[in-house]
């Protein structure tokens, strides 16, 4: 494993800057507190460049209120929320117990706004069957909640960031120099170091792939033209 730490001094190593270090990655300054900064900035890059990593997924629970159409991610209790999972990323179900659970399919929100949310259709109550994702992240259901449902399914946080000196990337660990290499680029534009930010950027271009082939979306694929 590499802690957030040991990354920012592998990344002063590989490096043209002079010195060693950092210490810690708190209270530092100059181009110690750079360091930090680089390897940080690396690590958000990489988790952002696929909002669907494998890393990133996780599960989620919570109960409607009866008479509640919509629930913000905090109101479901995910304030970390970047994407619900849907469709093949995912699934949400929903039961008042365990025998009766179900799938919710899942509906576009111009489409779910302009069929459900129309005319009579919007007084309707009942057990939820379908679900849309509002613009504003918010997931609504209908039929409009009669009673305590669970809702429950997969979601994609947001990009982790490091904190402590023992921090560590929650991807992989053989892959954990990709944020060196990374933050090599940075930091090579930065100083116009080119030769520095070739090297970062050969090197992350093949971990990407190999990260990509181990913790991108799944992939699926379409019914056959003919």
């Amino acid at each position: 494993m590499t802690t957030f730490l040991n990354g920012c001094k592998r990344l002063r190593s590989e490096s043209d800057m002079t010195g060693t270090g950092p210490a810690s990655v708190e209270g530092q300054s100059g181009e110690s507190l750079l360091v930090v900064e680089w390897y940080q900035s690396a690590y958000e890059d990489i988790q952002n460049q696929q909002p669907m990593w494998k890393f990133l997924q996780s599960e989620f629970t919570f109960q409607t209120i009866s008479s509640q159409q919509a629930y913000t991610p905090t109101e479901a209790g995910l304030p970390n929320l970047n994407l619900w999972g849907t469709g093949k990323y995912g699934g949400i179900r929903v039961y008042t117990a365990i025998s009766d659970e179900q799938y919710l399919t899942y509906i576009p929100w111009d489409v779910f706004r302009r069929t459900y949310l129309f005319g009579t259709a919007r007084a309707v109550t009942g057990k939820p069957t379908y679900f849309s994702i509002k613009p504003d992240k918010s997931i609504i259901f209908y039929p409009i909640p009669d009673a305590v449902y669970t809702i429950d399914g997969e979601y994609f946080k947001k990009a982790v960031a490091l904190d402590g000196n023992t921090d560590e990337p929650i991807f992989p660990s053989q892959f954990h120099m990709i944020i060196v290499w990374r933050a090599l680029m940075l930091y090579g534009a930065f100083d116009a170091a080119s030769e520095r930010y070739s090297h970062g950027q050969n090197e992350y271009k093949k971990l990407l792939g190999k990260l990509m082939s181990d913790q991108g979306p799944r992939v699926s694929w379409g019914k056959p033209l003919v």
